[in-house]
């Protein structure tokens, strides 16, 4: 190869154009998705009997927690399979002698997630239809106490 090969090119403008030989590439990009805003699961388009809208409330509030509890367990479990990997890749037996320590690790990665589950639990309870709901039912728990009232 000749050492004039190896330097650098430079094209220039001339009037306004690009010399005739070059063509200039185009790169398209295709535009990113859009990412579609997380929406309450059952904000919009669920229907309920008259009297059973509070146990279907109360059941989508459960489903959250729920969710939240298996997230927790599942990061439990990856963090302990990634630490037993890395100990049995170090050394010898090193999962069995690691046990002790891999399982603490995985059970503070669970209860960093499972932490949150009170806050969800409150959040429910705290709704303004939730407080409705609940004063409505006690009122007509005390009324039916005012029966039995000697």
């Amino acid at each position: 190869m000749s050492a004039e090969n190896d330097k650098p090119r430079v094209f220039r403008r001339s009037h306004g154009q690009l010399e005739a030989r070059l063509r200039p590439v185009i790169l398209e990009y295709e535009p990113r998705p859009e990412k579609r805003a997380k929406t309450e699961i059952g904000s919009k388009g669920e229907r309920y009997s008259a009297g059973l809208e509070d146990i279907q409330q109360a059941e989508v509030d459960l489903l959250s927690v729920m969710r939240r509890a298996t997230r927790a367990v599942a990061q439990g479990v990856e963090t302990y399979d990634r630490e037993r990997a890395r100990s049995a890749e170090a050394k010898t037996d090193g999962a069995i002698e690691d046990f002790p320590h891999n399982s603490a690790k995985a059970l503070s990665e669970m209860l960093k997630e499972a932490s949150e589950i009170p806050v969800d639990i409150a959040d429910a309870v705290t709704t303004k239809n939730y407080r409705r709901r609940l004063r409505r039912n006690l009122q007509s728990v005390s009324k039916t106490l005012r029966v039995f009232r000697f």
